[in-house]
This record gives C-alpha cells, structure tokens and sequence, in this order.
C-alpha cells in the first residue's frame, strides 16, 4: 500500500511538472518592448535596422533560446503585433533576425504557423 501511495505521489509531482514547465516565461509585453525600436526600419522610416533594434532582437532570442514555449510565445506575439502595425514590410520582418545576426531557423511573418515553424 504505502509503495503505490508513493508512486501516486511521484506521478502527481512529475504531471504537475509538466504543466508548469509548458507555460511561457515570456510576455508579449516583453517582446513588443524588446522590438518596438525595430518599428521604424520596418516601416521604411529607417533605411536599416538600429543598434538598439538588434540588441532587442538578440535579447529575445538570448531569453528563448532554451525554451520552446517561450519562442512559440514570442512567434505568436511577432505575428499579431505586426498584423496591427500599418505600412509594415514582411520582407523586412522576416530579414531582421539575420540582420541583426541572429539565425531563427524560419523567417518570422504576420503569417507565420508559429507551432509549426518555431524549431530552434
């Protein structure tokens, strides 16, 4: 009896584990934050992308690079911030990680299947 009471709990632990490890350390504040200083390259305002928009390219990517649910988060918060941003260049979007020399594995886009695409 006490042998199962004990795997019960051990189960219990490691399910609880697992949920808690799937939940985003990120917020999409977080990321608009980081890459709000990218909006004027994006937009043609720029004709490059800035320091200061790198710096927050290699921030998000430094914060997720060991987490999947984190770089989904970031993907799905990409993907809709620039949905709502007018004038915005896709091509740009998707060129700016390997601009500010950071390699995604996928070019990001307002249409980018974040759950499917989002490997690295």
């Amino acid at each position: 009896m006490a042998s199962s009471t004990r795997m019960m709990i051990l189960v219990a632990v490691l399910a609880l584990a697992l949920i808690t490890s799937t939940e985003a350390a990120i917020s999409c504040g977080t990321v608009t934050s980081n890459l709000i200083k990218c909006v004027p390259y994006l937009t043609g305002k720029a004709p490059s992308a800035p320091p200061v928009c790198c710096n927050g390219v290699k921030a998000l990517y430094g914060a997720t690079k060991n987490s999947r649910v984190d770089r989904v988060t970031t993907c799905n918060c990409i993907v809709r911030t620039a949905k709502t941003i007018p004038n915005i260049n896709a091509a740009k979007v998707s060129s700016l990680p390997s601009k500010c020399g950071v390699n995604l594995g996928y070019s990001p886009s307002p249409t980018t299947n974040c759950n499917g695409y989002v490997l690295w």
